[in-house]
């Protein structure tokens, strides 16, 4: 280990005997350090801890590189030995085990990795999470006697068939996670329990919306009371400036109030996006023929727009998929659902008729 920011190197020197015993089947011992460095080894027990350690919490390229940062020299290749080490020392017969799926590649193809639930270390990685793989591995550790799974058929039944003796029991994120739907789905079928509860039982989102439609109520009250002495003072014969300042509001609010049939309903007022004023010279072009988001850029650009390439070309796509619209996309919805092996068949099995019909040499 290093001292002082320095790395050490320590050249240790030890003592060897020679048994005068003929009969003895080891003619040569060498003096022992068990708890400093172990026979053959070229580190001490300290370094190979460090790189335990940074092994199992990082990947081997960025532990390599800390490890240069801590004065600890090291390889990738050392950092996967020790790796390997640490999951060689675990239990071999472990009693209590996890069970879950997990992606080599999202969506496409997933393994089963296998947990020591009393030591919290990986035992093994499985290459799927087929029933006949999880099966074998369960035969070949008949000691296990509790199993942790999620909700999967197939390890409920490969642990029921080669592990009879275990206890099957859902993991806590599951749980949690299926108690969370549940409870949603009873929300959805009776959405009047929440208006009946008493506002201190109701979840935080639930207060939240009750908050809202109180802050909600408020406003249109105090908006009534504010038209209501407005139409008074009108009455009254005083003027609109003379109304404003009595009532401490702007005179525009005032005009509004007197020319209103009734309470004025506030609505949200949306900001002006600044693409906005160039959409007539847009759709005027794009009705043209020019679809060519880069020429349109320019030429708005060149008028004072300001904004990006992606995000006129990201407008511009709700123009190409309208209906009726020079441009818009007339293949079928279905032709991205097709997986490769659909696409190079030739029969037109994977096609649906709409395509078939349409276009009979591009379905095949």
């Amino acid at each position: 280990m290093p001292c002082g920011g320095y790395p050490v190197l320590v050249s240790l020197q030890t003592r060897r005997f020679f048994c005068q015993e003929s009969r003895c089947l080891r003619r040569i011992f060498t003096e022992r350090f068990p708890d400093f460095v172990l026979p053959r080894a070229r580190m001490t027990e300290r370094f190979r801890e460090a790189l335990a350690a940074l092994s199992i919490v990082l990947a081997h390229k960025a532990a390599a590189r800390l490890a240069q940062v801590l004065l600890l020299p090291t390889s990738v290749a050392t950092l996967r030995c020790q790796l390997a080490r640490q999951l060689l020392s675990t239990n071999a017969t472990p009693t209590a085990i996890g069970l879950d799926d997990f992606a080599f590649r999202r969506g496409k193809t997933y393994g089963t990795v296998i947990v020591d639930l009393e030591s919290h270390r990986i035992i093994d990685l499985l290459a799927d999470r087929t029933k006949a793989t999880v099966e074998a591995w369960l035969r070949a550790h008949p000691g296990i006697r509790i199993i942790s799974r999620d909700r999967a058929g197939e390890y409920a039944l490969a642990a029921a068939r080669a592990a009879p003796q275990a206890l099957q029991i859902a993991d806590r994120f599951h749980l949690l996670l299926n108690a969370g739907e549940c409870l949603e789905r009873f929300i959805q079928r009776h959405p009047t329990l929440l208006q009946e509860a008493d506002p201190a039982t109701l979840p935080r989102s639930a207060r939240r919306s009750q908050a809202d439609r109180d802050a909600q109520a408020q406003r249109t009250e105090r908006r009534t009371a504010l038209y209501q002495q407005v139409q008074a003072l009108t009455e009254q014969g005083h003027s609109q400036r003379e109304i404003a300042q009595m009532l401490g509001i702007a005179c525009g609010t005032v005009t509004r109030y007197q020319r209103a049939a009734g309470v004025p309903i506030s609505a949200p007022r949306e900001r002006p996006r600044e693409i906005d004023r160039y959409l007539p010279y847009l759709r005027e072009h794009w009705e043209a023929g020019e679809q060519n988001v880069h020429i349109l850029w320019e030429a708005i650009r060149a008028q004072g727009f300001t904004g990006s390439f992606h995000y006129l070309g990201r407008y511009l796509t709700q123009w190409r998929t309208e209906p009726g619209r020079k441009g818009a996309h007339r293949r079928c919805q279905c032709w991205h659902q097709l997986s490769s092996r659909a696409a190079n068949d030739p029969s037109p099995r994977g096609v649906c008729g709409g395509c078939a019909v349409q276009n009979p040499q591009k379905a095949l």
